[in-house]
Parts: structure tokens; C-alpha cells; sequence
């Protein structure tokens, strides 16, 4: 359903709850379900997702470890509590997730990052282990706790 069909579904049930008695009760039962689900589009992906998490000022950034991009995380309380309880401020931590993905468009701080990522489930926050994904996407972003070999 298009965003101004939705639009115009909003405003008629606005009419209705505002002069109920002026609307017809199958006007009410002919919009309603149109309304309810026009915002019920699917998430492009929801499953656990592993990877990278910065946070601090201006910065709540997930990397995955299957891809090169970087997400703007939102809907993130207990994950920056969890954050907050193992790392410092930009530091790097693993993490893996479970959270809505949107649809590609310009999200975050300047609009820099490709996709927002709204988290539902925090299910690990850790220091980075040997072993864990590369920081593909974090590539000259965040500190890693991890000593880099020399090259």
C-alpha cells in the first residue's frame, strides 16, 4: 500500500473517531483493517545477526560479519547497557543480535549509514575473541581490544 494511501486511511479514521456519530458503523469496519495493516510491511531480514558494535557519542553502529556495511543501530538501551558493562566509549565489542532490518535508504548520524537495524533481542555483548569476524566494515572506525599482527 502506498505511503499516501496510508495517509489518507490515517485521516479517515481521524474523521471517524472525531464526529463517530456523523460515520456510518460499516465506514468504521470498511477502513479500520485498510489502516491496521498498511504498517505491517516485513523487515527485510529478522533473525540473529553476529558482528561489531561501536557505540558513543553520535555512534551506534552494527557491522555484520557476513558483509561489508555498516548499520545504524536503534531501539538500543539494553544493548548499550550491556555495552557499557564490558567496553569503553567507540571500542569495539561482538555482538549478535536479533533485529529488524529496513528496507536500504540513509539512516544515522548524516544519513551515512545504507540500512537501520532495530534491535529486539540482545542475545551476546563481549569483548572481541580471536576467532570472531573480521572488521571488514570497521576497517578505520573504533578501537579493537585485540593486538593486530605485524604485516
Amino acid at each position: 500500500m502506498t505511503r499516501l494511501r496510508r495517509v489518507a486511511d490515517d485521516v479517515s479514521i481521524a474523521r471517524c473517531l472525531a464526529n463517530p456519530a456523523g460515520v456510518a458503523r460499516r465506514d468504521v469496519l470498511r477502513i479500520l483493517p485498510a489502516t491496521v495493516f498498511a504498517g505491517c510491511a516485513a523487515p527485510t531480514r529478522s533473525e540473529p545477526f553476529a558482528g561489531r558494535y561501536s557505540w558513543g557519542f553520535e555512534e551506534s553502529v552494527f557491522a555484520p560479519c557476513d558483509g561489508d556495511e555498516r548499520w545504524w543501530v536503534v531501539d538500543d538501551a539494553e544493548l548499550v547497557r550491556r555495552y557499557r558493562a564490558v567496553a569503553a566509549d567507540y571500542e569495539q565489542v561482538f555482538a549478535r543480535l536479533r533485529g529488524e532490518l529496513s528496507e536500504p535508504g540513509r539512516y544515522g548520524q548524516g544519513g551515512q549509514y545504507p540500512r537501520q537495524f532495530r534491535v529486539t533481542a540482545v542475545l551476546t555483548v563481549r569483548p572481541i575473541e580471536d576467532g570472531d569476524c573480521r572488521p571488514t566494515a570497521f576497517a578505520s572506525r573504533g578501537r579493537d581490544r585485540r593486538p593486530q599482527a605485524d604485516q
